[in-house]
């Protein structure tokens, strides 16, 4: 009896060992059937903050890709996804899936060099969608299905995916401007040393306050801020100013050169295109894009003479070896002079008639 006990003792306990060698083995068999790998997506350094999603979409079997639920609902067409139209199409649909089950994804943040790694992930025929969150003003990434394994053909079968996504930079860069002026004569001339006021165009945006000084035109109200009090030309009769954004802008004339009249008529012009400059020599030229270059001309003074009138031609006269006299007396002087030297001959020569018609009627009388 004890016999019979002992030996259904031995059987109970040999077939316990038995199942937990099998447990183990089993076990053992999962966790090395389980592969473990990691995603890592490169976009560029100006997408840094942007957040990328990892969703895990199916399974790679016998050659085919099968999708979880429930992105078999989505419509995705999985076959030919080696042709790259095909692949975006696919991973457009599953995106919007994605999206309404965000609680299925993995979410990380690029880095300062634009990417982002999903490690520890599982790495054995899984088929993963990445798709962007965020910041679609500043980068789009389309979406992208990744299979791991990953197989490269250099290196062969990766369980660490290097992805270098496709991107497009949709930043909207601000429109830098720059603006000639050249201040010159009629006939080309420059001028240096005149002086302006730069101002820029201001319109109030709704919320603002508009004055009661404020203008209208077909856009909106208002004003002209200035933008620079004083600007002068130099040498070369030139005013420049860059990094402009897009707007209108005018210069008015605040200081004439030398020489010419103020003309405080505003010379409007508009910045809508980008454009630098450069100085060739002494002079500042286009260097790309579409500078604004200005030609302002300036009047010049007018100059009348003053004639004073006079009883005679001539007011005044310079001898050669003394200062100027006055000649109005002097022309009196002489006239006078000529009237009583004319006079004096005149009454000599009465005279001496007189005297010699005496002596001859003395002498006649004498002889008679």
């Amino acid at each position: 009896m004890k016999k019979n006990m002992t030996a259904k003792i031995w059987a109970i306990l040999l077939m316990l060992c038995v199942l937990c060698t099998g447990l183990s083995v089993s076990v053992l068999a999962e966790e090395t059937d389980r592969k473990i790998g990691s995603i890592h997506i490169k976009t560029a350094p100006f997408a840094a903050g942007t957040n990328l999603a990892l969703c895990k979409v199916g399974t790679y079997q016998e050659g085919a890709y099968i999708l979880d639920e429930p992105f078999n609902q989505s419509g995705a067409d999985m076959t030919n996804l080696t042709e790259a139209s095909a692949s975006k199409a696919a991973a457009e649909k599953l995106t919007a899936v994605a999206k309404e089950k965000e609680e299925l994804s993995l979410v990380g943040v690029m880095d300062e060099n634009g990417a982002v790694t999903f490690s520890n992930i599982d790495a054995l025929d899984t088929l993963y969608l990445a798709y962007q969150i965020n910041n679609e003003d500043i980068v789009r990434v389309s979406p992208m299905l990744i299979v791991l394994p990953y197989y490269s053909g250099a290196v062969g079968v990766l369980y660490t995916a290097d992805i270098l996504a496709k991107y497009e930079d949709v930043r909207v860069t601000p429109v830098k401007g720059a603006v000639i002026l050249n201040k010159v004569d009629s006939e080309g001339k420059s001028l240096a040393g005149a002086a302006f006021r730069a101002e820029k165009k201001h319109y109030f945006q709704e919320g603002e306050e508009v004055p009661a000084t404020a203008l209208k035109d077909d856009q909106g109200s208002f004003v002209w801020k200035t933008l620079s009090a004083s600007l002068s030309t130099n040498q070369q009769g030139q005013i420049v100013i860059e990094n402009l954004p897009v707007g209108a802008y005018r210069f008015i004339e605040t200081k004439a050169p030398a020489g010419f009249i103020l003309d405080t008529t505003p010379v409007e012009f508009v910045i809508d295109k980008p454009g630098t400059i450069r100085k060739d020599a002494d002079r500042y030229v286009k260097q790309d894009g579409d500078p604004v270059i200005l030609t302002i001309k300036n009047k010049p003074e007018e100059r009348s003479e003053i004639i004073e009138e006079s009883s005679t031609p001539e007011t005044s006269k310079i001898k050669p070896d003394g200062p100027p006299t006055d000649t109005g007396d002097t022309d009196s002087t002489k006239k006078y002079i000529i009237i009583g030297v004319v006079v004096g001959v005149s009454l000599v020569a009465v005279i001496l008639l007189f005297v010699l018609g005496r002596k001859k009627k003395d002498r006649e009388d004498d002889e008679g």
